[in-house]
C-alpha cells in the first residue's frame, strides 16, 4: 500500500520553490532542473540540495548513479535518494521515510 500524500505544488526551478516558500513536510529534489544551457544561472546539483535543505527535509530524486555525486549531496543535507527507474510505493515509502526524520536511500 502507497502512503497517502498531498502533491503541493511543482516549480520548474529552486528559485521559483524558495521564491514560493511552500509549508511541505519534504521536498522531492531533482538534480537537473536546468534547460540544459550550460549558461543557465540557476541553481541546480548539490548546490540546490545544501540550499534547500537549509530550511526543508530534501528527497532526492534522480537518474543519477554516480555513487560520489549521490554522497555529495547526502553531505549537503538530503535525507534520502529515490531513482527515478523505482517504483511509485518506493518513492512515496521513501518521501514518508524523509518526512518523518528518517534517511533512505533506494
Amino acid at each position: 500500500m502507497v502512503p497517502a500524500m498531498t502533491v503541493v505544488g511543482a516549480y520548474e526551478c529552486v528559485e521559483e520553490f524558495l521564491a514560493a516558500d511552500p509549508s511541505v513536510d519534504v521536498v522531492a529534489l531533482d538534480l537537473r532542473l536546468n534547460s540544459g544551457d550550460p549558461g543557465d544561472p540557476r541553481i541546480q546539483g548539490i548546490h540546490a540540495v545544501r540550499r534547500v535543505a537549509q530550511d526543508y527535509r530534501v528527497c532526492i530524486y534522480t537518474d543519477e548513479r554516480r555513487r560520489l555525486v549521490l554522497a555529495n549531496c547526502l553531505s549537503a543535507g538530503a535525507s534520502g535518494v529515490v531513482h527515478k527507474t523505482d517504483t511509485p510505493q518506493t518513492l512515496a515509502e521513501a518521501l514518508a521515510t524523509v518526512a518523518g526524520g528518517g534517511v533512505r536511500i533506494t
